[in-house]
């Protein structure tokens, strides 16, 4: 298989807590860099070229290449697009729903560098010649998607899928006052509080969803044909605020560190809502449910339901960076980087809702979850870059990194205590699951007249996931194309603008769990979302030399 297939269900076999995987880690780790308009329009391939705000967070070096002091600001902003639509997955045959390709877009304004850098002549000819330190706002990563799907579904429902999680766990036990702290996975408890599921008749441990029916032969199905509606929301960012220190020896060798306090701020939620389809004439009637009450059995028609979700993560770390660029001979840089693991703490607050409705309103119900929350520590791996770029006198200049990262040295831990082995499956998914991940970036920069600046560059970024079996990686990729144009008055004033286009992996999501026989085999499988994303980013850079 050569797709990323992403499960947003919550585990059945879990507790409370959302767990985190591999791709939690992988998502919090990677870095796709912002920046000043100039850096973002040469695909950031400033390994080797320095000079600019921007060019610093890639290679601490840069800030000494200039000669002088500068202060810049970057606002912008961002739009998310994406395609969704059912499908099935290779060699796969069941039926898949979502049918419709439904398109969605989140915009979102950004500030992706503020900073200013300071250069100080020590006046020799040669060693040491200019000491320069800067304070950099940075973002290394922009969180923002935004997601709809829809269509029918015959076969499954995520209140047959409910019904599947809480078999077992008596009535009694779902609503009782201390259910959440009980080890009781929490969907089954939202599930039964909130309408999502009733008891079989004649038992106390076994459920039906209340889109479906029961059958002759003691099994359930679903009633008839009903509309299904996926929704996820994703917002937030990562960046670096950091303090560099450059030095230049002899315009020959430039030196450069930067310390960094890292911020993760991150937002996810997402929903799942079905109806009866009424456009379909022989549902009339179909989805009856019994309820037990006091007075004996009663039925009503099932309407709708919704269940939401909700994650909040929040963290705070620390990484340097250190950085060299060389002059070998004239026109020619070159410049190599090495990024030490970022040490993040995590602090991720969740909870859930779900609500049901009937024609006989007195069995519509709602349940919303405590929220809670836990916090975890993730070690980034190691950074390694390496870049080239050569001038061409006063007209131009290309340029060309590459980044390599190994993402199965990553780590997750409880935060503060060593002795907790709770993560140890998700550090092995780590170690079996993520590899090698490779980046290119390559970038140009023209000037017809000394004061216009023309500007492009692309980046290339692999897939750092691979098969756990078999060891390949999958075939998916990120591409983006950026332009961007620069103007530099005759004084200290300057503006650049850019834009670029980033095109992200196809994903394949399952908004709820498929059917299993009692014997663990799939009997229907849930539906497989594949979506479609585009990033696009704008953004303007104002500053000034001194």
């Amino acid at each position: 298989m050569k797709k990323i297939v992403l499960s947003l269900l919550i585990a059945s076999a879990g507790i409370a807590a959302s767990a985190q995987t591999y791709l939690d880690a992988y998502t919090f780790a990677k870095d796709e860099f912002y920046g000043t308009a100039r850096s973002v329009a040469m695909g950031n391939a400033l390994t080797a070229v320095g000079g600019d705000v921007g060019s610093v967070v890639i290679n601490p070096a840069g800030s000494a290449v200039s000669g002088y002091s500068q202060v810049t600001l970057t606002p912008g902003f961002s739009v998310s697009s994406t395609t969704s639509q059912g499908t099935p997955l290779s060699g796969e045959s069941f039926p898949y729903g979502f049918e419709d390709a439904v398109k969605s877009s989140k915009t979102r304004v950004t500030l992706p560098s503020v900073g200013m850098t300071f250069n100080f002549n020590t006046r020799r000819n040669y060693g040491l010649k200019n000491v320069a330190i800067g304070f950099i706002y940075s973002t290394t990563d922009l969180y923002l998607n935004s997601l709809n799907a829809s269509g029918t579904n015959n076969t499954t429902s995520i209140s047959g899928y409910f019904a599947q999680v809480a078999n077992g766990y008596s009535a009694s036990a779902l609503d009782a006052s201390g259910a959440y702290d009980a080890g009781i996975p929490w969907e089954a408890i939202l599930a039964y509080r909130g309408g999502l599921i009733a008891t079989r008749e004649g038992f106390d441990n076994v459920y039906i969803g209340a889109a479906e029916t029961a059958l002759t032969n003691g099994e359930a199905a679903l009633a008839g044909t009903i509309n299904q509606n996926y929704g996820r929301l994703t917002t937030g960012s990562k960046g670096n605020m950091l303090f560099n220190v450059g030095f230049n020896i002899s315009d020959f060798l430039y030196i450069g560190a930067n310390f960094s306090l890292v911020t993760l701020n991150y937002s996810y939620s997402d929903s799942m809502r079905e109806s009866v389809n009424t456009d379909d004439p022989s549902n009339a009637d179909k989805f009856k449910q019994e309820f037990i009450t006091s007075e004996g059995s009663v039925e009503t028609r099932f309407n709708d339901l919704r269940y939401r979700q909700f994650w909040k993560d929040r963290g705070t770390g620390i990484n340097a960076k250190f950085g060299i660029i060389g002059r070998p001979v004239a026109g020619l840089r070159l410049g190599l980087t090495i990024q030490t693991p970022t040490l993040i703490n995590i602090k991720e607050t969740y909870n859930y809702d779900a609500q049901s409705h009937y024609v006989d309103a007195n069995f519509s119900s709602s349940e919303e979850s405590p929220s809670d929350q836990f916090t975890y520590r993730l070690r980034t791996p190691m950074t390694f870059g390496f870049g080239a770029a050569y001038t061409f006198a006063d007209k131009g200049l290309i340029s060309a990194d590459y980044e390599l990262v190994d993402y199965a040295n990553m780590k997750m831990s409880a935060g503060g205590n060593s002795l907790d082995d709770s993560y140890t499956g998700v550090n092995t998914d780590i170690v079996e699951r993520m590899g090698l991940g490779h980046t290119v970036r390559v970038g140009g920069e023209y000037k017809p007249i000394p004061a216009l600046a023309l500007r492009a560059g692309f980046n290339f970024i692999s897939c750092a996931e691979k098969d756990p079996i078999f060891g390949n990686y999958y075939n998916t990729r990120t591409l983006s194309g950026a332009l961007g144009i620069g103007y530099s008055s005759p004084g200290s004033f300057f503006v650049d603008a850019a834009a670029r286009l980033t095109f992200q992996p196809d994903t394949y999501i399952t908004p709820y769990g498929d059917y299993y026989d009692n014997g663990g085999n799939i009997i229907a499988a849930a539906p497989q979302i594949l979506t479609k994303s585009k990033l696009f980013s704008a953004l303007v850079t104002v500053g000034w030399r001194f």
